[in-house]
């Protein structure tokens, strides 16, 4: 059994330098590497791990091969390590399911192409070795999003959700966060109350009195609203869907719109994908104006899989729920910034007022 204090016994690269050439030459078809240099990116745009940009150096050069390439492994400091290995497991979990399954399944072919992903559950090692998106466009965590482009999104969404639209095959996905589980809920409801008075006392100024309010009447009760009900219909969802995660391409690239940082997947209902991505990239009044095309629009991609057995009816059922999803890693992740941290309140001026859509859907009458 590998040791956790010997990264050299894991039999994958466990730092940026340990991926030479010759490994390299090994993980990739039909190439023979001689060369390869790393640049560390994505420091600051909240990726769990570290993150290096790859550009190896072929003895034959082929157009067909990658000419760059994402590296990703976990930080060195180990109490991170250990505090992120299980996004770290769900994210290479999903790679190993689905990164050669994107012929046949159109919700499969939204990630990046893996050319080698590896974990190891004692040492908190893991690397995925990923397609490099940066020809297309990419926000960051809190860019607003026009509405062409969210239309566009939306279907990605539809796309991807209807492959396993309560499908038995769900339940195989040991790696997935199962939402139908209330454990799930409780240890976010633990983290959720621990972290709330930090989180007002840093950020409360920047709520509404009546998002505060839902936001703080929430906390205890996140388990019996947030675990899916037996009756609701659910799906394998990417859980992180904001726009630093979403490369949109203008050429002729397929498909149109990519996402990347598969770490929060989860089974439960789609529009949580959904609502993730309003909260995050659309502003209040727009939202507003845009929120009923934009659900019709999630719904017609729907059917347009197969899914007819959903209506309008079902998914405002469910939306007002998920609007709730968004805070429940918002306010735990929000405590742990200061305000005099360096960007981080530029940054809550543009995320938090968002929540305003919890008081427009009544939210606080769930609970």
């Amino acid at each position: 059994m590998p040791n956790s204090s010997s990264p050299a016994q894991s039999p994958f690269p466990t730092t940026i330098e340990e991926m030479t050439p010759e490994w390299l030459s090994a993980v990739l078809p039909g190439a023979t590497v001689i060369g390869v240099s790393a640049e560390r990116i994505g420091e600051m745009d909240g990726f769990n791990g570290v993150l290096a940009r790859l550009t190896p150096t072929y003895e034959n050069p082929n157009p067909a091969l990658p000419q760059t390439l994402i590296a990703k492994i976990p930080d060195k400091e180990p109490a991170q390590r250990a505090a992120q290995s299980e996004v770290f497991d769900i994210e290479v979990g999903y790679y190993r399911t689905f990164a050669n399954n994107t012929g046949a399944d159109s919700g499969d072919a939204i990630h990046p192409r893996c050319y080698f992903s590896a974990a190891e559950p004692v040492s908190h090692d893991y690397v995925l070795l990923l397609e490099d998106l940066s020809h297309g466009r990419m926000s960051t965590f809190f860019t607003y999003t026009p509405v062409p482009d969210a239309e566009r999104i939306v279907d990605t969404l539809a796309q991807l959700h209807t492959p396993r639209w309560n499908s038995p095959e769900l339940d195989t996905f040991e790696w997935a966060v199962d939402g139908r589980d209330p454990k799930v809920w409780h240890d976010r409801q633990t983290a959720y109350v621990a972290s709330l008075d930090k989180f007002f006392d840093s950020w409360g100024d920047l709520l509404q009195p009546g998002t505060r309010e839902i936001t703080a009447a929430f906390g205890p009760k996140i388990t019996d609203v947030m675990t899916v009900p037996e009756d609701a219909a659910v799906t394998l969802t990417h859980g992180d869907t904001h726009p630093g995660n979403l490369f949109l391409f203008d050429d002729d690239t397929k498909p149109g719109v990519r996402v990347i940082d598969w770490q929060r997947t989860a089974v439960q209902p789609g529009v949580r994908d959904v609502t993730n991505f309003f909260i995050f990239s659309l502003e209040p009044e727009e939202r507003k104006q845009a929120e009923t095309s934009l659900l019709e629009r999630y719904l017609a991609g729907l059917h347009d899989g197969g899914i007819d057995d959903y209506r309008m009816e079902d998914l405002l059922r469910e939306y007002r729920r998920a609007l709730l999803y968004p805070i429940i890693r918002m306010v735990p992740m929000g405590s742990k910034f200061s305000p005099d941290t360096p960007g981080a309140r530029d940054a809550a001026r543009q995320i938090f007022p968002k929540l305003v859509a919890l008081e427009d859907w009544n939210c606080g009458e769930l609970f």
